[in-house]
Order: C-alpha cells, then sequence, then structure tokens
C-alpha cells in the first residue's frame, strides 16, 4: 500500500472519544480447532486473525502479549507504529494505555492502604479538608471512586501534546468537580475521580504520582520506567503515532495530554501491561516480586456495592459461569483492552494506534483466550 492508504473497511469502526470503557467480551471471530497446550498453534492462529484485522480495518499496528499459569508466555506485534515513515512495530512498541490504566492507580491506592496511608472507606472530603472539599459530598470515599459508585463528576480535557498550554493538574481538578448522585447506589463511569486520585497518591506518599507508581508498581514487574505519563527521550523514539481514518485512508491525529493522566493518559508496552496484569492474576505476585498481598487483590476483584460490573479498578464479569476480569481503553488514536481469568492465571493484553479499534481488538482478545483454553 502506499503511504497514507487503507483499503475499504470491512469491519466498521465507529467513533470514540472516551478516555476509556468497558469492554463486551462478545465478538464475531471463534477460534478453530487448536490444542490449547500448542502455544505455537496459538501462535499461528493469533498472528492469522491479526494480519486479517490489519487488512480489513486499516488498523495501522496491533501488539498483544499473553499471560499463561501467570507469566509472560509470548508476545507479538505487527503493522506499522509510524505508517508515513514505514516503521514496523515491535513487541518494544509504546501505545497508550487508555483507561486501562485504572487498574494500575487503583492498586497504588491499596498500596497505601496496606501501609496505612488511607483506608479504602475514609472520605475524601476528610482526606482534602474544608479548603477543598466537593460540596454535597461528606460521604464519598475512596471505595465509591475506585468503583465508579461515588456520585461525582466533573468536565475532563486535553490540551495540544505539542502546545505551550498545561492541563489542569489534579489538584484543580477539584475545584469543577460536584455531586451528580448519591454514592454507593448507581454505577457511573468517573475519570475525573481517577484524576482527583492521582493527587490523594502524591499527597499520601510524599511523591509525584509517576515517582510512586513507577518505583513502587512498575520496576518490580521489570518495567524500566520512570515517568509513565511523560514519555521519555528514549520512550519517544519507540512510540507508536495515533491514528484516524478519514475516506477509508489512515491519517495522522494531534497528540494531546489529558488532565486526568492517572485516569488512563499512560504510555507503555503490551508487554509491560502484561506483566502487571500477570501479578493481578497471581495474586499481587510476579516472578517473585509482590505488589500487593493477597487480601487486597480479592477485595479488587470483587464487586462493589452490589454491583454487577465493578470491583476496584477493573471490571468484573462472568461469561459461561466463569469469573473474568476485563477493561478497554482508549484517548484519541490508541485503544488498548485486556481481559483475564484469576483461576486459571490466564490472560490478554491487547493495543492498536487507530481511533475506535475496540471493536476489532475486543473480540481477537476473546479468540486469545478461546485458544488458550479458557473461553
Amino acid at each position: 500500500m502506499a503511504q497514507g492508504e487503507n483499503p475499504m473497511v470491512k469491519r466498521p469502526l465507529t467513533g470514540i472519544v472516551s478516555i476509556g470503557f468497558g469492554l463486551m467480551l462478545g465478538g464475531p471471530i471463534a477460534a478453530q480447532d487448536v490444542d490449547p497446550a500448542d502455544m505455537g498453534a496459538i501462535v499461528q492462529s493469533l498472528e492469522r486473525e491479526i494480519h486479517e484485522i490489519l487488512e480489513e480495518t486499516g488498523i495501522p499496528a496491533i501488539s498483544i502479549a499473553l499471560v499463561r499459569d501467570g507469566d509472560i508466555a509470548w508476545a507479538g506485534a505487527y503493522g506499522f507504529a509510524n505508517v508515513g515513515a514505514r516503521v514496523p512495530a515491535s513487541t518494544g512498541t509504546y501505545f497508550s494505555t487508555g483507561s486501562t490504566f485504572k487498574f494500575v492507580t487503583a492498586t497504588a491506592i491499596m498500596q497505601l492502604v496496606e501501609k496505612g496511608e488511607l483506608s479504602l472507606d475514609m472520605t475524601l472530603n476528610r482526606f482534602v479538608g474544608s479548603n477543598l472539599a466537593v460540596e454535597g459530598a461528606d460521604e464519598v470515599t475512596f471505595r465509591h471512586m475506585l468503583s465508579h459508585h461515588s456520585g461525582l463528576d466533573g468536565p475532563i480535557g486535553t490540551v495540544p501534546l505539542w502546545s505551550r498550554l498545561a492541563p489542569r493538574t489534579p489538584l484543580e481538578l477539584l475545584e469543577t468537580t460536584t455531586r451528580v448522585g448519591p454514592a454507593g447506589q448507581d454505577y457511573q463511569y468517573c475519570n475525573v475521580c481517577y484524576g482527583i486520585l492521582a493527587w490523594v497518591i502524591e499527597k499520601a506518599s510524599g511523591q509525584t504520582y509517576d515517582e510512586y507508581v513507577a518505583q513502587n508498581i512498575l520496576q518490580p514487574l521489570g518495567i524500566e520506567i520512570e515517568t509513565p505519563s511523560i514519555p521519555a527521550p528514549a520512550t519517544v523514539e519507540h512510540l507508536a503515532l495515533p491514528y484516524r481514518l478519514e475516506d477509508d485512508k489512515v491519517v495522522p491525529l494531534q497528540q494531546v495530554r489529558y488532565d486526568v493522566f492517572s485516569a488512563g493518559d499512560i504510555y507503555l508496552t503490551a508487554e509491560d501491561m502484561a506483566r502487571f496484569l500477570a501479578a493481578q492474576l497471581n495474586g499481587g505476585v510476579f516472578r517473585g516480586q509482590r505488589i500487593l498481598a493477597e487480601a487486597s487483590i480479592r477485595e479488587m476483584h470483587r464487586r462493589q456495592f452490589g454491583g454487577e460490573r465493578y470491583g476496584l479498578g477493573t471490571l468484573v464479569t462472568e461469561y459461561e459461569g466463569r469469573v473474568f476480569l476485563q477493561h478497554g481503553g482508549a484517548i484519541p488514536g490508541f485503544n488498548a483492552t485486556f481481559v483475564g481469568e484469576p483461576k486459571t492465571r490466564t490472560g490478554v493484553f491487547v493495543m492498536s494506534n487507530l481511533h475506535s479499534s475496540l471493536e476489532a481488538i475486543g473480540p481477537l482478545a476473546k479468540l486469545a483466550m478461546e485458544l488458550l483454553g479458557v473461553m
């Protein structure tokens, strides 16, 4: 194909502007007759499907990593990280995590709970003090915020990455956050809550959000990164560019920064995020490094407030009688998704660099789980 050109889209992709949302497990893809013990056959089937998706949808690049028995079983990357310069994607290519990173932010809060710096049922207003308190929200706790049952909402925004403008700080988000419903009653997705939680982490830990997450979660998992929300020069060299489809052609999108960066404006590889997912599936441990106690992991995987959807930082769903963790994420030009089953310690993490591509990579994640024998 010539630079910037794409075939006609055979798998329709619709517009999505949210920083993140849940993934439906259903999809049109069906696993072929592959022995779940044969990793070579699993990889061949996935590669076949990925090449078809790239050809039929116009997605420039897909990166994927599989977790089996609580460890990384395989990772692969296909397509182009930079379409114009024809730079191939690799397993070392960085994509945006979108809201899949809420799981990491929630883990940071749980670590601080374990250290006695916070309590899940401490109220936000008590923590921030009277000068910063959200009016009418005295009963809203960190548990409410992590599970999207806070009854809070507020505007979120972006600035162009290459502008001289600065997004609002997590503390400034408090000024425009309002109560829109009762706490603990209805599930209502709240990106601004996770933006505020970045400031909570900073105040409770005495470190910046990036420092805390890198030193206490990512680096212990073997992910050598210091500023996950701000790509370092070495990261930028391997960063996938964001794209959208226009008249069946792929065109680059303006790169942006979110003010609610801790809700999902983070850059990592698919294997990086698969390492974190593996730790969650292993009861808080990855390759001998513990990031969270088993009791905390169980609480994160428990549906909160009698809801049918969300634990702490992750969707908790049932499919054919089995419990799965899952989440989707999106910022302009990027999509990501994961699915994991704690019982078998099996999971998959998928990333792409096309706006509104969850309709393709969601079923791909489901296919991977089917091939691994758990769906």
